[in-house]
């Protein structure tokens, strides 16, 4: 065994008691319990990192059920890469079951929801940071025809999600430490948001119903023509460049400009 396929073993080991014990098979005066110590190192860890991205479900649900959802997840998806601030991106999928088989969880409809909200606040926050660009100026110089072809870009910190739970108001109140209700018996609506970044700080906005259809055309790649065709998302388009909200364009593949 070579030092890299010992290195892997080790890792596996950590993360599976069974792959502990295999490894140990090799090291016959290594019994596999001397890797309980790095395993619950490991989980700890991990187990820190989703309690920091995901504070308004740990203090909803509480830190000992938090704790118990985080280890299980922990157990289930080990990390794909060495960045954690990338770990934890299907906490929300990894509850919905779960809230279907519990009845502590059952009450908490929005809970996988939530969850999904403040993932895209940690992706928010984290995001790389675009050079600024004077689009309306970029957008004129090009041939007319060209400018109809254009796909517009979406700032990277920019994220979007819509629910028929009050999310906002939610995330919102959990940013104080003022107690508040956990049940939302009633949800009744389709709500719009935006997570993005002001200010080196992720935030979550409230936006109007054209404002984020045009947003998702956006970023779905589709051309200038196209959302100007659409009078509700022609009607937004300016805004969202004057705020920022759009920061490039792409050139058609078969463009020679």
């Amino acid at each position: 065994m070579n030092l890299a396929q010992w290195r892997q073993r080790f890792v596996a080991g950590i993360i599976s008691a069974d792959s502990a014990a295999d490894f140990c098979n090799h090291l016959a005066s290594t019994p596999p319990s001397r890797f309980a110590v790095y395993r619950n190192n490991y989980q700890q860890a991990l187990v820190s990192v989703l309690a920091n991205c995901y504070r308004c479900c740990r203090t909803i649900v509480g830190e000992h059920c938090f704790a118990q959802l985080a280890r299980d997840y922990v157990e289930h998806h080990p990390p794909l890469g060495n960045n954690l601030n990338q770990y934890g991106a299907q906490f929300s999928e990894f509850l919905q079951p779960l809230m279907r088989q519990h009845h502590s969880l059952s009450q908490l409809a929005y809970l996988s929801e939530l969850a999904k909200l403040e993932w895209l606040v940690q992706q928010s926050y984290y995001a790389k940071d675009n050079i600024p660009c004077q689009l309306w100026p970029a957008l004129a110089s090009l041939p007319v025809d060209t400018q109809q072809s254009v796909s517009l870009v979406l700032r990277a910190d920019i994220s979007l999600l819509s629910s028929r739970f009050p999310l906002h108001a939610l995330w919102s109140r959990h940013q104080s430490t003022v107690p508040t209700d956990k049940v939302i018996a009633n949800p009744s609506s389709e709500y719009y948001l935006m997570v993005h970044r002001v200010s080196d700080r992720a935030k979550v906005t409230a936006i109007a119903p054209p404002a984020y259809q045009l947003l998702l055309a956006v970023r779905a790649k589709q051309s200038l023509a196209q959302i100007s065709a659409n009078a509700e998302w022609a009607a937004q388009l300016f805004s969202a460049i004057e705020q920022g909200w759009l920061v490039g364009f792409h050139l058609p593949k078969d463009s020679h400009v």
